[in-house]
């Protein structure tokens, strides 16, 4: 779903003038190891197997 997104960023603005992709790599600084396969991943296999802390 990323790769989709900065492709099309970089059809839409192809001389990189909007702050677009800067934001991107800022969102995925602080959303990629919660959601994308970190914490929640994490937590989720946990409650799967009744592991309790």
């Amino acid at each position: 779903m990323a790769a989709t997104g900065l492709l099309l960023m970089r059809v839409a603005d192809p001389e990189n003038k909007s702050p677009a992709f800067t934001a991107f790599g800022y969102k995925q600084i602080l959303f990629e190891p919660m959601v994308g396969g970190g914490l929640v991943t994490l937590q989720m296999g946990e409650m799967k197997a009744g592991i309790r802390r």
